[in-house]
């Protein structure tokens, strides 16, 4: 790099970690990163400062994920932005769930009406991406599957 790109990229970043800071740092952290002069810098400290939380706030989302059950009042989108906004939960407080064991998770939150299903998609319960999941859950019951309905007999919605 020439010593021209050097200074306009030391300009960039100056302006970039002046940015960050004005943008996302609360006054309590400020003086935490006020003298970082580089922006990378200021998020690594605040990576290290606020990374992750605590083993208990992990373990609480977990155990609401693992908890969760659909219900024939609940829409299967709607059960399935629940789920999301829960594991979203458990990966930030924590390493993320391999996805084997989410998807192994959500069908356990699906209930029994879904072990059938479950059992045809074989290995794929555990390979395919959790988004990836969702969507053959979804196209699945779009297609009227018979088999996942309600004690009343009416099919899930």
């Amino acid at each position: 790099m020439t010593k021209k790109q050097i200074e306009k990229w030391e300009e960039r970043d100056f302006r970039a970690a002046e940015a960050l800071i004005k943008a996302t740092v609360a006054t309590s952290a400020y003086h935490k990163v006020c003298e970082i002069i580089l922006a990378n810098q200021i998020w690594l400290r605040l990576a290290q400062e606020y990374g992750k939380c605590s083993p208990q706030q992990h373990d609480a989302a977990l155990t609401e994920l693992t908890n969760l059950r659909k219900t024939f009042r609940v829409g299967l989108q709607a059960h399935i932005d629940k789920f999301s906004e829960i594991l979203q939960l458990v990966n930030y407080h924590a390493e993320e769930l391999p996805k084997w064991e989410a998807n192994l998770i959500f069908f356990q939150t699906l209930g029994k009406n879904w072990a059938g299903f479950m059992q045809t998609l074989g290995d794929k319960v555990t390979q395919l991406a959790t988004p990836d999941l969702f969507s053959t859950v979804t196209q699945y019951r779009k297609t009227g599957a018979k088999d996942v309905q309600s004690p009343a007999g009416t099919t899930f919605e």
